[in-house]
């Protein structure tokens, strides 16, 4: 990618954020597919179903009896929205000595966040740094307790130098701690997933054909390339790849696929989780994804994953490890 190219996308990534409100909203469909499917998953493998309790549960354990505040790095934080949950979380169960360092390139995103902070009383706890995150650089070795990437990995060019930075800036016991899509570039579907999808898509209604983000109703699946634009999934398939080869895996869960079309933001909106006959769709669609993931026809395309430099007993759901969820970027099949 070009110099200009990549001034290009930030423009745009700049751009987008300024006009979204909510950069975290979701339908009300991907709601009950995430508290029937999701969060027994959760609870199995880290002991909640709270994907702030995700994070704050080990900022917990870590800053528990520490001399001095244990330090974390939040990457992409955006709006700060599950930086300052995060707070409110730690300082509900009594833990207070710590702080969150936000690094975000947005100026609207932080102007929103800080005024945030200082309305709820966080600026102790939460403060911001403007940059890119492709070309930061730990500047101290082993300064951090935790880095979290919420949501951001998939907007990384500079994955091998950010991953490299991020094990430098780690304390030897440090953890990444992130929520991150791992599927295709652009979240596109690979070819075993097509195979399934578009069949279905021929036997839908029209009416659950219409994308909400294009504003159009796709009388055929659009297997869109979202990176086309901004950084929006830009090297989402080396994720997991890397952080394999990069780190060791403390917690990892892998999930989603089949079901992602459906649930998101773009064809979720049509699905009414009031309604049986759309809940008992939802549900098939999302057995039918576990079962080939069990199998490894598909691979996961959505994790959560806490990952350091020493060795640990991973904990995964049955035997869908990091290494069996790695998808061969090469095949057209599955692996």
């Amino acid at each position: 990618m070009s110099n200009s190219e990549y001034s290009k996308k930030v423009e745009q990534e700049i751009d987008h954020y300024r006009q979204v409100e909510n950069i975290h909203d979701l339908p009300d469909i991907y709601h009950f597919w995430a508290r029937e499917f999701l969060l027994p998953k959760m609870q199995q493998v880290f002991g909640t179903g709270s994907e702030i309790l995700f994070y704050a549960n080990t900022i917990a354990e870590q800053s528990k009896g520490a001399n001095v505040p244990t330090k974390y790095l939040s990457l992409g934080a955006g709006d700060a929205v599950i930086e300052t949950a995060i707070v409110h979380e730690l300082r509900a169960m009594g833990v207070e000595n710590f702080h969150i360092s936000c690094l975000e390139i947005s100026p609207a995103l932080i102007e929103r966040a800080a005024s945030r902070i200082a309305a709820e009383g966080l600026s102790q706890w939460i403060s911001f740094t403007q940059g890119d995150v492709n070309t930061w650089t730990a500047a101290e070795p082993e300064s951090f307790d935790g880095v979290i990437a919420n949501q951001f990995l998939h907007h990384i060019v500079e994955l091998e130098f950010v991953f490299d930075q991020i094990k430098r800036a780690l304390k030897p016991d440090g953890l990444l701690m992130s929520i991150d899509m791992i599927g295709r570039n652009g979240h596109m579907r690979w070819p075993e997933a097509l195979a399934i999808i578009n069949p279905v898509w021929e036997a839908l209604d029209q009416r659950y054909k219409y994308n909400h983000q294009m504003k159009r109703v796709d009388t055929e699946f659009l297997n869109w390339d979202c990176s086309t634009e901004g950084f929006e999934g830009i090297r989402a398939q080396d994720i997991l790849p890397l952080l394999v080869d990069r780190f060791k895996f403390k917690v990892f869960l892998g999930f989603g696929n089949l079901t992602d079309v459906f649930v998101d933001r773009g064809y979720g909106h049509n699905y009414d989780p009031d309604s049986e006959k759309d809940r008992n769709f939802i549900s098939a669609l999302a057995s039918t994804n576990d079962y080939l993931i069990d199998s490894g026809f598909i691979k996961p395309t959505m994790m959560f994953a806490q990952v350091g430099k020493q060795e640990f007993e991973t904990k995964t759901y049955k035997h869908w490890t990091p290494e069996f969820c790695v998808r061969s970027t090469g095949a057209e099949s599955p692996t």
